[in-house]
């Protein structure tokens, strides 16, 4: 069985239970909606791609500069950061085991000016594996962790719980009984927290209301074969979960009551045990394999029969191993290889045999979902200290299977492997730091006016830069 990216970065986590303390919700200011990546893959869909961002674009991502460098409560920090009601909100943990992990909100403001030390307006303590990051809807924060059993716990915070780096205590928590090594992050859709659950030979998807209390019971849970193997997407009417089965399953929203157990709607088979989340677009279900090609399935199904055929396959090379999840955005789909290292994208909608409009090579062992804003993809790049970062790229680079070179690359002078970007508001923020910590968290922006000037990532002419030394 292969190594997914899940598997590789929790196994060096162990879990301890925590509470957190409380502190006052201050009232919400009004005005225009603050800049928002409030999932890891920016909607319940998992697109990846922010439709609101106006302010990057390839004419100007190349002058991206680093405006913030925040250091986080936890020395390691995985999972990519949100934005949501004018917050940026970051989990960290321990690879040692023995305390708790955290979550930090810093404000959205704290990527300018240039170079500005920023602290958390909140913090909260959760159980010791929170790896995978956090999800924010209707004002609340939910976060899905582990215990020392292992098992799960949900945790559910008010987005602005507390001011001036105050401890937070959980709106309310449940303990979710078995075995368990699904951490992944909640999705929320519809009033609805989407959570994975399980091991091998026990795993489900279960559903619960958002609007709960202490000691919450599923609305209904989806048993599935082996185990999930990354969050869950929803669109279109159904809930897609990955399972490591090598199976896309698809659930009908809403499919019971009174924690009653549903059976799935239709399934896919992606060719190789171990396919990461999925993303919705355009009426199709896209999902990288870690035999190396990329599927795409009708969102709906397939009149009525359980297993569906994909509507296309895309072949890349021998040996290929897709661990990422994919953007849709453009009418592309945007998806890292792990082995090759190179960043494909193919037609949304495509042939049998599908083939890259074009593709770039980032750097080998590549674990970086893109992000998509307007009219740039962003990933993350690397396996070690030489060649780690943030690439961006425009998504209209190159046609016929071209070759694509990076408008900008970024690393915050001390990356190890950063987690998938996000972008809001004319802001690029992820998380990582040096091999053994300190966890930290990133924001990149355009150069502020009148600021002391700072060394972007290309010289003049679109050439890039020599990378800066990075710390080991």
């Amino acid at each position: 069985m292969k190594v997914t990216r899940h598997r590789a970065i929790s196994a060096a986590i162990a879990a301890v239970a925590g509470l957190a303390f409380s502190a006052a919700a201050p009232a919400l200011a009004s005005g225009p909606p603050a800049p928002s990546w409030p999932q890891p893959r920016f909607d319940a869909a998992g697109t990846g791609y922010n439709p609101a961002e106006t302010q990057l674009d390839a004419g100007n991502v190349g002058r991206l500069v680093t405006r913030a460098v925040a250091p986080l409560g936890r020395p390691f920090s995985a999972a990519a950061p949100v934005v949501a009601d004018g917050l940026v909100i970051v989990t960290g943990y321990y690879s040692n085991g023995g305390q708790r992990g955290e979550i930090e909100a810093f404000p959205e403001t704290c990527g300018a000016p240039l170079g500005l030390s920023c602290k958390p307006v909140w913090k909260a303590f959760v159980s010791t594996d929170d790896s995978m990051g956090v999800t924010v809807a209707d004002g609340m924060v939910f976060a899905n962790t582990l215990t020392p059993k292992p098992t799960q716990k949900l945790w559910v915070f008010s987005d602005h719980c507390g001011t001036g780096g105050a401890t937070c205590r959980p709106l309310w928590t449940t303990n979710i009984r078995g075995i368990s090594d699904a951490d992944q992050a909640p999705t929320v859709a519809g009033g609805v927290i989407y959570v994975p659950y399980g091991r091998v030979g026990d795993a489900a998807l279960l559903a619960f209301p958002e609007a709960c209390h202490y000691g919450c019971q599923p609305l209904w849970r989806g048993p599935l074969p082996t185990v999930l193997d990354d969050s869950a997407a929803v669109a279109d009417g159904f809930v897609y979960v990955p399972d490591y089965d090598g199976y896309i399953y698809a659930f009908k929203v809403g499919c019971a009551t009174g924690g009653k157990a549903c059976s799935p709607v239709w399934a896919g088979n992606v060719g190789e045990g171990g396919p990461r989340g999925v993303a919705v677009g355009g009426g199709l279900v896209f999902a990288g394999s870690q035999d190396g090609d990329v599927y795409a399935f009708t969102a709906k199904g397939c009149g009525g029969q359980l297993f569906c055929l994909p509507v296309w396959t895309a072949v890349s090379k021998p040996g290929a191993n897709f661990l990422a999840r994919p953007a849709v955005a453009y009418g592309m789909v945007f998806i890292a290889n792990y082995v090759t290292g190179y960043l494909y994208a193919y037609p949304e909608h495509c042939s049998e045999v599908c083939k890259p409009v074009w593709q770039a090579f980032t750097a080998p062992q590549n674990l970086g979902a893109p992000a998509v804003a307007n009219g740039v993809v962003y990933v993350a790049e690397g396996n070690s200290a030489k060649n780690v970062g943030i690439d961006a790229f425009s998504v209209h680079c190159a046609t016929g299977g071209g070759t694509c070179t990076p408008l900008w690359h970024g690393n915050g002078g001390s990356y190890y492997v950063p987690s998938d970007p996000v972008v809001a508001g004319g802001e690029l923020w992820t998380s990582g730091g040096p091999v053994n910590g300190p966890a930290n968290l990133y924001a990149f922006g355009l150069p502020v006016p009148g600021a002391a000037p700072a060394t972007t990532a290309l010289r003049a002419g679109g050439r890039p830069a020599p990378r800066p030394a990075l710390a080991h």
